[in-house]
This record gives structure tokens, C-alpha cells and sequence, in this order.
């Protein structure tokens, strides 16, 4: 049987694996250094705290309470976090930059936009 630490491990890498996402690219969506990432990612962190486990899922799409347990839907996103989710995306395509905030206007701009996208296949 595999502690807690383990579990979570192995699940943060899953979640960055399939977000495709290098240390850098974590590093630059998280502000914690790649070293640091790698530590939590190979479980030789003793305690991760919470703060830092919700700002990591938030930058991998998923939820915390998945990452902690993996019981939860990992897709369980609030608003807030698909928001920064398409703001993290926006910085890293070069339409905003880093610190900037989506407006409400821009993501309704850009929802509609996609809407167009999907409907019109």
C-alpha cells in the first residue's frame, strides 16, 4: 500500500504528463521553481502544503481534492479556475501579457468566439 505522499506524487506528475506540460512550463504557470516541482512530482517533500497543492492544480486543470485523493472529479473546476485557466493560456500564446487580468468582457469575447468555432465545425 502507498502513503499519502506517493499517491499524490504520482498524481501530479499524471496531471502534468497529460497537460503536457514541461517543469518549465509549470515553473512559469506556478511561480515555484522547477527543483522545487520535481521534489513534490518524485515525493521527497514530506509535507506539501495546501496552498501550494491548489496553486499547482489550478495550473494543471484539475482539482486539489483529486490530487490529494483521488477520489474527486478531476475536472471539478470553479469558474474562477477555467478563467485563469484560459488567462494562463493567453499569456503563454503571447495575447496577454503576464500579470494581466482577463476582463469579463474579453472572456465572453473569446467564449463567443469559441462557441462559433465549435458550432461551425
Amino acid at each position: 500500500m502507498e502513503n499519502g505522499n506517493t499517491a499524490v506524487s504520482k498524481r501530479l506528475r499524471q496531471a502534468r504528463e497529460e497537460a503536457q506540460l514541461s517543469y518549465a512550463d509549470l515553473s512559469a504557470r506556478t511561480g515555484f521553481s522547477k527543483s522545487v516541482l520535481q521534489r513534490y512530482e518524485m515525493g521527497t517533500v514530506k509535507k506539501l502544503p495546501l496552498d501550494r497543492l491548489e496553486i499547482i492544480a489550478r495550473a494543471l486543470g484539475v482539482s486539489h481534492e483529486w490530487l490529494l485523493t483521488g477520489n474527486e472529479s478531476r475536472g471539478s473546476l470553479t469558474p474562477q479556475d477555467v478563467t485563469e485557466q484560459i488567462r494562463l493560456k493567453f499569456i503563454e500564446h503571447g495575447i496577454l501579457q503576464e500579470g494581466d487580468d482577463l476582463t469579463d468582457d474579453q472572456l465572453t469575447y473569446y467564449l463567443d468566439k469559441l462557441r462559433q468555432i465549435l458550432q461551425n465545425g
